[in-house]
């Protein structure tokens, strides 16, 4: 017996969710069997109210979308680079000098990934030199940002991570002109860093050509993003 119904997606009928334009088929078990000729892996614009051109550019940004790469290959692994990987390591020259309380974040050590490359940093450290460290005052605030955006976790740093000679071990996976920095702040109303203390900050990490990396189709490894 064939049937279709016409609901808004996630809109539950007694046989379950069923989208729009779903066809199902109840097997002689009573099992249901659909498939849907509207999805985003197979989108049907034809309904929508917009024009000729619309709807196919539509359709055409949509399916070049779901063939694009953007899945980790199966044999890459984030935690254990490939021997033919490249490494590298970021370090400010010379350390920085904190800035005036209010006056905003200054740039410690920034990394752009280069075109065509999959980058993977793999240890981090952010710290204090001079005297007493702020840590847990509020007086110096470190953030990661990736591309402006706060990287979860790495966002809002009241102190430091690991230390200079031994950075703490993270994973964090970047593509192609991805920008990775780290900036130091002393909010306003909090007394300045004395004269002499700067901060600095380092990256391990290791590069891979992208298009060895990935795989095409949206089953072929695990999301970068």
């Amino acid at each position: 017996m064939n049937y279709r119904r016409r609901r808004g997606p996630g809109i539950l009928s007694s046989y379950g969710p069923i989208g729009l334009g779903d066809v199902c088929t109840i097997q002689p078990n009573g099992a249901r069997v659909c498939t849907s000729s509207d999805s985003w892996q197979n989108p049907t614009l034809q309904k929508m109210p917009w024009t000729d051109p619309q709807k196919q550019s539509a359709k055409a940004r949509v399916q070049n979308a779901f063939g694009m790469p953007p899945f980790l290959n199966r044999d890459i692994s984030l935690f254990n680079p490939p021997a033919d990987s490249r490494p590298f390591i970021v370090t400010p020259s010379p350390f920085p000098n904190y800035p005036a309380p209010g006056a905003g974040p200054i740039t410690v050590i920034t990394y752009t990934v280069p075109p065509g490359l999959l980058a993977v940093i793999y240890a981090l450290s952010i710290v204090h030199v001079g005297g007493n460290p702020p840590d847990g005052t509020g007086n110096v605030i470190w953030r990661v940002l990736k591309n402006k955006a706060g990287i979860n976790g790495l966002n809002n740093l009241s102190s430091q991570v690991g230390t200079y000679a031994a950075p703490n071990l993270f994973t964090i996976a970047l593509i192609e002109n991805d920008i990775i920095v780290v900036t130091a702040e002393v909010p306003a109303l909090q007394p300045p860093l004395p004269m002499g203390d700067t901060t600095a900050a380092r990256f391990h990490g290791w590069t891979y050509p992208l298009v060895e990396a990935t795989k095409q189709g949206p089953l072929a490894g695990v999301g970068l993003q």
